[in-house]
């Protein structure tokens, strides 16, 4: 950034949650960081700076425009203190087109209210379930399945190797639509869990399964 355009900027900045003041004619708000925004850390409002520039300056597939755009997102990789945010440093929320391109062909994205110590995307798990009510038991729903995704709280979605979302909560699995109706099944008569498996590990083993037990 030119030392005279940086200069314009900062001195039109103003802290994103403060009140708006009138914006000059022929020019639009674009967000950046109010201090440096670590990786894997969910953005809340009083992270944010928003800063007036002129209109013609403004290219909407390297800026943000709103607040609203950036709140509750989840940097990629560290954003320094007054540094414009561009969409491709904010790993996606749940789905997009992002998403879409990650599930394999002829396979469905599905999540489950469950994660795993050390989870993250592109790895592999076994799905656990156990049953609600007696006789209680707790048996192998699948195995050896792909992790397309782990997200948090706000919607944010880690989709590659890197962190998951800070206080992650939702696992994004990559099953056939069959096994996506065995789970969604599973999940009304009992509570899923995740056990992650080695990367190197990925072979079924016909362990201990449902089958015959769970209704």
């Amino acid at each position: 950034m030119k030392a005279g355009l940086s200069t314009l900027l900062l001195a039109w900045g103003v802290a994103a949650h403060a009140q708006e003041p009138e914006v000059p004619e022929g020019h639009r708000y674009v967000i950046a960081a109010y201090r440096d925004l670590a990786q894997g850390r969910t953005i809340v409002e009083e992270d944010l700076f928003a800063m007036v520039v002129p209109e013609a300056m403004v290219d909407e597939d390297r800026m943000l425009t709103s607040a609203d755009h950036v709140v509750g997102r989840v940097p990629r990789e560290r954003i320094l203190a007054s540094e414009l945010i561009a969409p491709s440093m904010l790993a996606d929320r749940l789905g997009g087109p992002e998403m879409e391109r990650e599930i394999p062909r002829g396979m469905r994205a599905l999540a489950i209210d469950a994660t795993a110590p050390g989870l993250r995307a592109r790895g592999y798990v076994d799905v656990m379930w156990t049953s609600r009510a007696a006789p209680y038991t707790t048996c192998a729903a699948l195995e050896s399945v792909y992790v397309l995704g782990v997200a948090g709280p706000n919607g944010a979605v880690s989709l590659r190797d890197d962190p998951a979302p800070s206080g992650a909560t939702r696992t994004i699995l990559a099953v056939v639509p069959s096994q996506a109706l065995d789970l969604l099944r599973a999940s009304q008569t009992g509570t899923l869990s995740l056990t992650l498996r080695n990367a190197t590990d990925i072979e079924v083993r016909n362990g201990p399964t449902c089958e015959g037990v769970r209704p």
